[in-house]
């Protein structure tokens, strides 16, 4: 990502429509949400997608849901089925138990008048990194042992360049929310997560997520809005 967004500061002149694909082979600084390190595996697909658009800030809330299902679907041709974890993972249940596939990490950049979304993608191939290998798998152990990094460089870019037309050119998070919901790993009034936020955690049943995107949960017959948080148990 850093990387991505250097190249971005030397591309001189562009425009609304401008975009890019940056892929690595390594990556010895991986970063996730909230400050938390993040490792790739051997031989998985580590990229970063460039987006440019007009649009406020204010109207890109919820665009990581979009770029989740629109990378879920993505694989649905090849008979991959991908659940995706709020805010931002891509995942499978297998026996009861989440198993995480892939992660996404946003940020935007401010460009003159525009704004350019860096959207960090990773997605594990082969196997998973050896320090979380009993909370995730790979592509390969889903059944497809032939994928290579460029196959899958093509797959999503173009899912992620029509996911980005349509949420910039069309209703943004509304367009994406329900089928969202649908396709998440989570059961509505079923599934208890802890989420932490900061110095504290909360417990609560999932009930969905509100029309901004964030995570709503049940606590004590309470209704609660969590939009920034880690989940760090999940009982489905």
């Amino acid at each position: 990502m850093d990387t991505a967004r250097q190249l971005l500061q030397e591309a001189g002149r562009i425009d609304r429509d401008w975009c890019g694909v940056v892929t690595a082979d390594n990556q010895t600084a991986g970063r996730g949400r909230q400050g938390r390190s993040w490792l790739g595996a051997e031989r998985a697909f580590m990229g970063t997608l460039l987006f440019c658009t007009d649009q406020p800030l204010a109207q890109l809330v919820g665009y990581s849901l979009s770029v989740g299902y629109a990378v879920a679907c993505a694989f649905d041709s090849l008979g991959v089925t991908l659940a995706l974890k709020w805010p931002n993972d891509l995942v499978v249940v297998e026996q009861g138990e989440i198993k995480k596939v892939g992660g996404i990490l946003i940020e935007v950049e401010e460009i003159g008048d525009l704004r350019c979304i860096v959207v960090g993608l990773g997605i594990n191939l082969s196997q998973p990194p050896k320090e979380v290998v009993n909370r995730a798998t790979s592509l390969e152990a889903l059944g497809q042992s032939r994928l290579s990094a460029s196959e899958v460089t093509r797959i999503v870019a173009r899912a992620l360049l029509a996911a980005h037309q349509e949420f910039v050119n069309g209703p943004g998070l509304r367009g994406v929310l329900d089928v969202w919901q649908r396709r998440s790993c989570f059961v509505k009034g079923a599934t208890e997560l802890t989420v932490e936020l900061g110095d504290a955690t909360v417990t609560g049943v999932y009930a969905g997520l509100s029309e901004a995107g964030a995570l709503l949960l049940t606590v004590n017959g309470a209704e609660r809005t969590i939009h920034s948080g880690h989940i760090t148990q999940i009982r489905l």
